[in-house]
């Protein structure tokens, strides 16, 4: 219970942390263009995701193995 506990907090952290990165480089040039800052926060925030669909995959399989 604690690792998924872990799992899902920390993906819930990096995906704010990943909005936070790319609402600072949407600051920078005003939304006008695409920098990097941008991309680097829409990668932070899928590799969030990612890591959060995992989560729930091995709490599923965990399941139908009790």
């Amino acid at each position: 219970m604690v690792r998924e506990s872990t799992a899902f907090g920390l993906s819930t952290l990096v995906i704010v942390v990943g909005l936070a990165i790319m609402l600072y480089g949407i600051k920078l040039t005003a939304g006008i263009e695409t920098n990097s800052l941008m991309l680097i926060g829409g990668g932070v925030v899928l590799a969030a995701v990612v890591l959060h669909t995992a989560a729930i995959m091995t709490l599923d399989s965990g399941r139908g193995a009790a």
